[in-house]
């Protein structure tokens, strides 16, 4: 799965999406979501969870997520619970601990 964020400098309307593909690269699905206006780390985020709800519905077992961000890989994988008000990480972490191989 490749997922990602975007900021409208203009207007500051973020949005998110990506592709999930198979192991062969076929395209599998895509998804989109208009988030309204926040930082583009938290469209990073929302595309990873919006990515993930979507491969758990199609019952992918085994997931690489592919991000460009390292600010929202490391507030994934930060294992100290401090999130701040990003109640985004914690959805993407209950996510990431259902019975399936995902890694980033």
């Amino acid at each position: 799965m490749n997922s990602y964020g975007a900021h409208r400098v203009v207007d500051g309307w973020v949005l998110c999406g990506g592709v999930i593909s198979d192991l062969l690269g076929n395209w599998c699905l895509s998804f989109s979501k208009f988030i309204g206006v926040c930082f583009v780390v938290e469209a990073e985020l929302w595309g990873v969870l919006v990515g993930l709800w979507c491969a758990w519905k199609l019952h992918v077992t085994k997931l690489v997520v592919e991000i460009d961000s390292m600010d929202a890989l490391r507030l994934i994988q930060s294992s100290s619970g401090d999130h701040g008000v990003l109640s985004v990480v914690l959805h993407n972490l209950e996510l990431c601990a259902r019975p399936w191989e995902s890694r980033f």
